[in-house]
């Protein structure tokens, strides 16, 4: 039973997601690290890494294979930090793949060193010609000796009929034999209590089309159940034992065709009650998905991963962003070219001081980056501390002197400002966040004029062409191109002007034949301004 490669929380089989930095010889040292998942190109063929927070340098922890396609879901350390539990299909070095009886990729749990070395398999799915089961979901108990995870099985009656069952099971972190976890009913995505890994919280999940279902806390002997109120999947424990993280979703996409749903990082107690919704875990208007909450060790910040769609459904390539336990300065702690995905930080990992570094330079997402003179442009910032305030800078060509466009702004309470220009020539924009040394990336709008065309007789077959570009002070001086358009044929050009002080431009034809013609006037793009047609003249020449 293959599973997606990524997990949106509609999918039961979740599988892996994904800054693109040379990869750096391993190291067993603890670190300020955090693992995940890489796709670095967007091949769809991922990675299991290590980050180094202070340095951005990453350790490849388990290979990214072109030819055989590995998967690597839902990483995690071992809380002594010296190994990584994953679910994968990779076997080893020069080994053949994990595969069910039709031959198709499945999950098993497999440990690894955290420097990559000594990898070990932990469970591996039996299959037959009516049943294959795949495991994923791992998590460890506080003490480090024991695993849970979830069992996925799909069975195949006589008529074809394909059914989908989940349970959470257990199996010793040294390597033996898979236990159910009693009482937990269709049992989905778990986490131990940190405290002395007597509870487990899950979702209790009938229907795995939809990922999601009821949160419940059961003790491991199955005694105990309670619902704690709220609907998600991938429930995370806080460090402290008061707090459960999961993620929820909150926009489901009424069109079946994208099925684009909104799913949202929420917190509920751990002892039950009202479900909190972290609007700044949907940093912008775009549908997204914010899924795979995890702890820092501290209990301060809850990492997650976060992609937006296509126009069509498909995913984007993601990153990995934290956001404050009380749903404060969200921001990207971990972003690149490719696809990262499915976090989780070392026993020793600093989240709140990379949060604070991340602020500094948000996410700043603007509605369009090639635009015509006179189109608005929207631009949205997220990943910053509610209140804080920021500033947008930019300049428009012929000026390369960036100064103050709009002036500071805080932050609502989910994280965000919202600007509008409407530039007139080529920009480069960035924001500067109050208290940051150095503002954020610099972005560039391409922005194209407008130029006319008009047509004057000046007697029997002389015509004159002229028009205006709008900017013109910023276009003095440019090359306009007059063309006519034979129909079915390629464009060709008739004359050329200049642009005069005033942003116009003439010239004058004399035709040797009669009939009628299209034209236009077209120039290319410069420093300041992007390309540029004019309307389509249809003239009768006589």
């Amino acid at each position: 039973m293959a599973a997606p490669r990524r997990l949106s929380l509609l999918v039961a089989a979740v599988l892996p997601l994904s800054v693109l930095l040379p990869v750096q010889s391993a190291s067993a040292a603890a670190g300020n690290e955090v693992v995940h998942v890489l796709d670095a190109d967007n091949d769809g063929v991922y990675a299991l890494v290590s980050r180094d927070l202070d340095t951005g340098a990453i350790t490849e922890l388990l290979p990214a294979d072109t030819t055989r396609g590995y998967l690597y879901d839902d990483p995690e350390f071992s809380p002594n930090g010296a190994q990584v539990l994953v679910a994968t299909d990779y076997q080893g070095p020069g080994q053949p793949g994990l595969v069910n009886v039709d031959k198709q990729p499945v999950l098993g749990l497999a440990v690894v060193n955290r420097d990559g070395t000594g990898f070990r398999r932990l469970t591996t799915p039996q299959s037959s010609t009516t049943s294959s089961s795949e495991d994923s979901f791992g998590a460890w108990s506080p003490d480090g000796s024991t695993i849970l995870f979830t069992r996925i099985t799909e069975t195949t009656d006589a008529a074809s009929n394909v059914t989908s069952a989940s349970q959470l099971m257990t199996v010793p972190a040294a390597g033996g034999t898979p236990t159910t976890v009693p009482g937990a009913t269709n049992g989905f995505t778990g986490d131990f209590n940190p405290a002395d890994g007597s509870q487990i919280v899950y979702a209790e999940v009938a229907d795995l089309s939809s990922g999601v279902g009821p949160l419940n806390v059961i003790s491991t002997s199955g005694a105990d159940k309670r619902s704690l109120g709220v609907t998600g999947a991938l429930p995370s424990w806080s460090p402290d034992g008061s707090t459960i993280a999961y993620a929820a979703i909150t926009d489901p996409d009424p069109n079946a065709d994208t099925d684009a749903d909104v799913a949202q990082i929420g917190v509920v107690p751990a002892a039950g009650g009202s479900g909190t919704i972290f609007p700044s875990t949907r940093p912008t208007s775009a549908r997204s998905v914010a899924e795979y909450p995890t702890w820092s060790p501290d209990g301060q910040s809850i990492l997650y991963d976060l992609y937006t769609y296509d126009a069509s459904g498909g995913e984007n390539s993601g990153d990995i962003w934290a956001v404050g336990r009380d749903g404060s300065s969200a921001a990207r702690l971990i972003a690149g070219p490719g696809d990262e995905a499915q976090p989780a930080p070392a026993p020793g990992a600093n989240i709140a001081a990379a949060r604070d570094a991340a602020v500094c330079d948000p996410t700043v997402v603007p509605s369009r980056t090639d635009l015509t003179v006179g189109q608005e442009v929207v631009i949205d910032v997220s990943g910053i501390p509610a209140g804080r305030r920021v500033s947008l800078i930019a300049y428009s060509r012929p000026s390369t002197e960036y100064k103050e466009v709009r002036p500071l702004t805080a932050a609502s309470s989910g994280g965000t400002v919202r600007y509008t220009v409407k530039p007139g020539t080529n920009t480069r924009f960035r924001v500067q966040v109050e208290g940051c040394a150095q503002p954020s990336s610099t972005q560039a709008l391409t922005v194209h004029p407008v130029l006319s065309l008009q047509a004057t007789r000046l007697g029997t077959k002389s015509y004159r062409f002229s028009g205006l570009i709008l900017p013109a002070a910023a276009n003095v001086g440019r090359a306009v191109g007059l063309y006519y358009q034979p129909s079915g044929g390629n464009r060709i050009l008739k004359g050329k002007a200049s642009i005069d002080s005033s942003g116009r431009y003439t010239v004058d034809l004399r035709f040797t034949g009669t009939g009628r013609f299209n034209f236009f006037f077209e120039s290319a793009q410069s420093l300041n301004s992007g390309f540029a047609r004019s309307n389509i003249r249809n003239l009768l020449v006589y």
